[in-house]
Formats: C-alpha cells, structure tokens, sequence
C-alpha cells in the first residue's frame, strides 16, 4: 500500500478537525464498502493492514496513509481486479441488478395497490377485465423500464431501444385496457390474495439469488456475483464489428462516457485495427476491461451527461406532487404511488451522486 505523509489528521477530507484513529478508520471501511467491485474479504484485509501499520510505526493513519478517501480510492484500484470493476458501472451496479429492480419496485406498487383496495374494499374485491388486463400490463411494463435499463448498462444498445419500444406499446395497451375493456365484475375474490401477489417477485428475487449463487460457486455459497464473468473475453463478439458495437455501447451505456467521446474512442479503434489487420482481443482484450480503461482515461463527464441530474429532476417532480397531495389531504392510490417512487428515486440519486465523486 502506498503511503503518503500529511502533517496532520483531518477527517478523510482534508479538513484540519482533530478527529480520532478509529473516526479515519470507520470512514475508510465506509469509502471501501461504496467502492465498485470491493468484497467485504478485501476490505477487511485492508483495515487489518492499517491497523497493525499504525500499531507497529505509532503513526495516525491519517499522517500514514493520508486522507481517508483517497487512500481508499486509490487502494480500491489496487485492490479489486480490473476484470471485477469492469463489470459494474459507475454506481457499483451489475447489469442484472436493474431486473432485480424492477422486481423489488413491482412488488413495491403492488403492496400500495392491494393497500388501497383493502382500504377502499374491505376483504373482498371485484375483478373485472378492465382491472386485471391493465394490471398485468402496468406489471409488465415496470419489468421492461428495469430490462432497458439493464440492457443499457450491458452494453446493448439496439435491444435497448427494442426493450424502449416494447414498453411504449405495454403503456398503451394498459391505458387501452382500462379504458376500453368491460368493467363489470367477472368474479369476487378475498384481498389477501393481492398481498400474495405483491411478495411474489420478492419470492422470486430470493430464487433468483439463491440459483445463481449456487450456479457459481455451488449450494453452500450466498455471496458470490449473480451476473457472469468475463475475464478473458471468451464470450466476447468475434465480429470486428459487432465487438466495436458493444464498445461504444459500453463506454455509452455503462460508463456514461458522452456520446461524441464514445464515438471518437471506437473510431480510434476501429482505425487501429484496419492499420494492423488484428482482431479485437489481440489488440484490445477483453472488451469490457478496454472500454472501462477507456473510460477511466476520458475523465470526468461533463454534469448534464450524468444521470443524478435525470434522477434528481424525477426526485423533484414527485416529491412536488407528495407535498400537494399532503397539504390537500388527498391520500389516494396516486399519493402512495408516487411516495413509493420518490423513496426508490431519492435511493437511486443517492447511488447516482455516488457514482458522480468517482468522476471528481
């Protein structure tokens, strides 16, 4: 580990405050736990070694190591394989984390909907073909926002758009259904069984982890990553250009590089290979490990390209809308709604603005 002398503790920041050996550490262990790729097994590994550091040389971490969030950023690229960091985006989030997501917001609008219907209803419901057609189909589109953005995140930019379509023709077909289907009463049913419903995907969410888990490093093991490793690059396009294709899509998608830059770096690459006549992965690698090199080598992105600015205006927006319905009284299904929105995009913001000091 790399050790830099500083005159005097300071909080992790560089601000002179007189904080203690274990405040530094606490703030460490914090910065290594937000740190993309970092495992606990690592993380303890190097607070151990700061530890016994300070205990050996008597130093103040803070004079040993420097500020704590530097040295933490700096030993978290040491540290976790570049392979392992070139899966996760700039939040620290596998592509498959969004379908998880999405299961874990549909549960989540399901739950204020059988609220509201027990609110209004009682134990028994109406089912009606309007009702359940625009149910199933709201369903589904949560799911497919969650599978854009996820296929946005791997790199997949055409099935990105293809997933964008799809969700625009579900939300029309859900407003149709409720619009246009009959909505007399098919059958009578008890509302515990919507509460059913609504733990359903977490249940699945549970299997999902539990089988993937178990994929990788067999039953006894919950811990290891549930989306598949690529470290070689064996499933990489052999294409030439499909593997430029998912280039650009990664540096796009997944490290938010801007779409001009991202544009230029492919470019660059797709000059090299026609000047030495290579394939990608002997030029290149691995194709998720060149486009994060990439991307760690354009800097910083410029502030309207990130995403905490998207997610920080869709914070406002409803955040707005609950304060009106709040001061109105009005605490319908549209209020719980939108409060089940604003706590996951106030928790998204919050990974987002994470995800920006990287950049800083």
């Amino acid at each position: 580990m790399t050790k830099t002398p500083t005159p005097t503790p300071t909080d992790g920041t560089g601000e002179t405050d007189g904080n203690s050996e274990q405040q530094w550490l606490d703030r460490l262990e914090l910065r290594l736990a937000l740190a993309p790729g970092m495992t606990r097994e690592i993380t303890e590994d190097i607070l151990a070694e700061v530890t016994a550091h300070c205990a050996e040389t008597g130093q103040h971490p803070e004079d040993a190591f420097g500020p704590a969030d530097e040295f933490a950023a700096q030993t978290a690229r040491e540290r976790v394989p570049v392979a392992e960091r070139a899966r996760r985006d700039r939040s620290d989030r596998l592509p498959g984390d969004f379908w998880k997501a999405g299961l874990t917001t549909l549960s989540a609008l399901l739950g204020v909907y059988t609220y509201n219907v027990m609110r209004h209803d009682g134990l028994w419901f109406h089912v009606t073909a309007a009702g359940l057609t625009g149910i199933l189909l709201l369903a589904a589109t949560v799911q497919a926002v969650w599978m854009a953005k996820g296929l946005y995140a791997a790199g997949r930019i055409r099935a990105t758009a293809l997933a964008g379509a799809g969700t625009a023709v579900l939300i029309a077909g859900a407003f149709a259904a409720f619009a246009l289907l009959p909505d007399a009463s098919l059958a009578r049913l008890p509302s515990p069984l919507l509460a059913l419903a609504a733990l359903a995907p977490l249940g699945l969410l549970w299997l999902l982890n539990r089988r993937s888990a178990a994929a990788v490093t067999g039953p006894e093991d919950t811990t290891a990553p549930t989306d598949p490793i690529n470290h070689d690059g064996s499933t990489d396009p052999t294409d030439p250009e499909d593997w430029l294709r998912l280039l650009g899509g990664l540096l796009t998608g997944r490290h938010k590089v801007p779409g001009r830059r991202s544009r230029e770096l492919v470019a660059e690459a797709r000059g090299h290979l026609a000047a030495t006549g290579g394939s990608p992965a002997e030029e290149f690698g691995p194709v998720e490990v060149y486009a994060l090199q990439l991307a760690e080598q354009s800097g910083p992105r410029v502030w309207w390209s990130r995403a905490s600015w998207q997610t920080a205006l869709l914070t406002a927006l409803l955040l707005a809308y609950v304060v009106t319905a709040t001061v109105k009284g009005d605490f319908g299904w549209r209020f719980w709604v939108a409060a089940v929105g604003l706590a996951g995009s106030a928790l998204f913001l919050a990974a987002e603005l994470t995800g920006d000091k990287k950049d800083a």
